[in-house]
């Protein structure tokens, strides 16, 4: 009969008064700076002092840090100030992302280098295991880290009571914000009780985003201390013979080669064949990119899973990495198709947030297929994982610098005066802070003085009343709503003029 084994906790905090207090504070300054506000100047504050907390205590405190702790804390750093940088809600979401990932990977690495060897089974691997530590190793802290600092003689029970005080607070100010909520008799009494006007189901949520916090963060902190062991779980033996993988892999090169034959028509003079199947350009370049897009990334982790099953550590199949490298070239000429795809629509339908974004992280699969054939199929699994992990956070770095709602105005308001089809101001216009400055500089270049007009009218409209108000809390401001609130102020004479002006 099995018996559960009861975990033991070592102590691991020499500090446990100061840990809980910083940890207070990094709750606190999250649920004020962060919490309940969207991304901007709060969140890189945070995220600024995060870092600058690693960098510092390992450059004037004598912390026991690794290099890689020391790097991933100057990116975070970097990142955090990214965060502030674009109003974009996908590029706030991506960014904030980045940032959270970057932040359990210098925590995890604090004391315990291995970032270049790690492969992406160990990535996963080891992000499951943190985020458990994370949120058990409070448990060590309160129980030996915390309590075992007080005086056993006189202090021990003390110490206790105080535990179970500070576990009950959140649970006593949820429940009694539901009895409140439910009974308005019970709500005047506590209301008397308190003798303070307060808002219990606010105060309620303040307590528990600053507890919850609090306690992931005393995790990281603790766990970031604990010793940590890389296991390769691989082994000898493959999980996949080398016939039934090869006999797989010339399949699938057989259909994508039948495919690339198709394409290459297309891509090289494929008007007669449009027009023998009842297509047009337009029609042809709406279907199938997104598609495309998902068939690159499929091959990416086809090629990962099958060279894990196969390959092993003592010799490696040649004839399954040669199917890898075929597969992978007709995927190249697959990518090529919609980018010719995403080209041609684009000059049809314009450019929009979707389109941009999936272009980039295509260009990206292109990048890493070609980075697996020089890492993956030489054996190099752990290099590939950290190059691919590093490339998306320049590409993710480039484009947020880049400012696609900037890219996405100029792009279609060229092909308006190119093409002159229809500009969608009101789709421009609702890009944000991150297009007003572009579309304020492109304004005379739209072609239509009706077109024009109605542009500065809603430039004008969205100063007033969209993201201007929405902007006023510092926490929430970003480079580009500053930007745009300036430009806006700058040329708020010249968007009057035109779009009062008379069209002929």
């Amino acid at each position: 009969m099995a018996v559960e084994t009861e975990r033991v906790y070592q102590p691991l905090l020499a500090r446990p008064w100061l840990v809980l207090a910083l940890a207070l504070g990094v709750g606190a300054g999250v649920d004020l700076l962060v919490l309940r506000h969207p991304v901007g100047l709060g969140t890189s504050v945070v995220g600024v002092l995060l870092a600058a907390g690693v960098m510092l205590g390992r450059t004037f405190f004598g912390m026991r840090t690794t290099q890689e702790s020391f790097v991933l804390a100057a990116t975070l750093g970097f990142w955090s100030v990214l965060l502030s940088v674009r109003a974009a809600p996908a590029l706030a979401f991506l960014n904030s992302m980045a940032a959270v990932l970057l932040l359990g990977l210098t925590f995890r690495l604090l004391t315990s280098g291995g970032l270049p060897k790690w492969t992406i089974a160990g990535y996963v691997r080891s992000g499951v295991a943190t985020l458990r530590g994370w949120m058990v190793e409070p448990v060590g802290f309160l129980t030996v880290d915390f309590s075992g600092r007080w005086p056993k003689a006189n202090l021990g029970r003390f110490a206790k009571y105080l535990i179970g005080m500070i576990l009950a607070l959140p649970l006593l100010g949820v429940f009694a914000a539901l009895f409140s909520s439910a009974d308005p008799v019970f709500e005047g009494y506590l209301d008397s009780l308190l003798s303070i006007d307060v808002d219990l189901v606010s105060i309620t949520g303040h307590l528990m985003a600053v507890l919850g916090v609090t306690w992931l963060a005393i995790g990281a902190a603790r766990y970031a201390l604990a010793p940590h062991r890389e296991e390769e779980t691989r082994t000898a033996r493959p999980l996949l013979g080398p016939v039934e993988s090869a006999t797989m892999l010339v399949l699938l090169n057989g259909l994508f080669l039948a495919f690339v034959i198709v394409q290459s028509a297309y891509l090289f003079d494929g008007s007669e064949i449009l027009t023998r199947a009842g297509l047009t350009y337009a029609d042809y370049a709406r279907r199938g990119f997104f598609e495309l897009v998902a068939v690159g990334s499929l091959v990416v982790g086809l090629v990962l899973v099958v060279d894990w099953m196969v390959q092993r550590r003592t010799a490696r199949f040649r004839a399954v990495d040669l199917l890898h490298g075929g597969l992978i070239a007709l995927t190249l000429v697959v990518l090529a198709s919609a980018a010719q795809r995403m080209r041609l629509y684009t000059e049809a339908f314009g450019l929009t947030e979707l389109r941009l974004y999936t272009s980039v992280f295509m260009g990206w699969v292109f990048l890493v297929l070609g980075w697996l054939v020089i890492t993956v199929l030489r054996g190099r699994r752990a290099t590939f994982a950290l190059g691919a992990f590093v490339s998306a956070l320049v590409v993710l770095a480039g484009l947020t610098l880049a400012n696609p709602g900037g890219i996405i105005v100029h792009t279609n308001v060229a092909r308006e005066a190119t093409t002159l089809p229809e500009l969608d101001v009101t789709y421009l216009v609702d890009l944000g802070p991150d297009a007003i400055p572009a579309l304020i500089e492109v304004l005379d270049e739209v072609q239509a003085c009706e077109t024009r007009a109605d542009l500065a009218g809603k430039l004008l409209r969205a100063g007033e009343g969209g993201f201007a108000e929405a902007g006023t809390d510092w926490r929430s401001a970003t480079w580009s709503a500053f930007r745009a609130q300036s430009a806006l102020t700058d040329f708020e004479l010249r968007l009057q003029t035109t779009a009062l002006g008379a069209c002929t």
